[in-house]
């Protein structure tokens, strides 16, 4: 009975809560809809939350609306990433708003996430920066390069915070810049503890050339790993 799991939804197990929301995601009537909206934005547990902005998303109800954007500012990437799902093809303003700020969360799935809502809607951005920022999430690199340094941030936060795969083409895309930075940025990247993305920096730094990439280059010579050895010989070829 639909009293019972709304009872549920109150109690102190977490456990019992997240049954009971999964229940209530079935149930299209409005009392349900309101509970999940409450858990949605007031649950202490992060997967209720979670489960309750999905089974929103699911809805087609359009008071879900208002409790999937406030849920866009929890502290839980997936609770973000459950809301922002059930937002697509949303061209409200500050729908749109709200996802073009999370261009730039910390953590790189809400980016991507917030990428791929914008990308279900006719948006423009306002600015250069806007764009880099969409371009980097959504995987474009290199594009967001060919605009010159204002691309750094955004290709530095994916270095640092994205998987390998990711990690590896922001680094290489740094290639391509021109700043004073890059090197340091660079060197930075050396140290990281995948294989793939030291290779990526190395090869970066061929492309970027002088006195201090070459001494970076020149340390990856003793670097543990082959690939990054051989990476930093050619690179070192190349400059002469």
């Amino acid at each position: 009975m639909l009293w019972v799991t709304l009872r549920q939804l109150k109690t102190g197990s977490a456990a019992t809560r997240r049954r009971a929301a999964q229940e209530l995601s079935h149930d299209p009537n409005r009392r349900a809809l309101n509970a999940l909206a409450a858990a949605t934005l007031n649950d202490p547990d992060a997967e209720v939350r979670r489960i309750a902005a999905a089974a929103l998303g699911r809805s087609d109800h359009p008071a879900r609306y208002e409790s999937l954007l406030n849920a866009l500012g929890d502290k839980d990437p997936e609770v973000i990433q459950a809301a922002m799902v059930g937002l697509r093809r949303v061209a409200d303003e500050r729908v749109i708003g709200a996802l073009v700020r999370l261009l730039r969360h910390q953590n790189f799935n809400v980016r991507v996430g917030a990428a791929q809502a914008i990308d279900t809607v006719r948006w423009t951005p306002k600015d250069r920066e806007e764009r880099i920022w969409f371009q980097v999430a959504k995987g474009w690199y290199r594009r967001a390069a060919a605009v010159g340094a204002d691309a750094i941030p955004a290709l530095q936060l994916t270095i640092q915070t994205g998987p390998v795969r990711a990690a590896a083409g922001a680094a290489e895309a740094l290639g391509m810049i021109s700043d004073p930075r890059i090197v340091k940025l660079l060197r930075a990247t050396l140290q990281s503890e995948e294989p793939a993305v030291r290779v990526a920096a190395a090869d970066a730094l061929g492309k970027v050339g002088g006195g201090e990439a070459v001494d970076a280059l020149t340390s990856c010579l003793h670097n543990s790993h082959p690939q990054v050895r051989v990476t930093a010989a050619q690179a070192l070829g190349m400059l002469r």
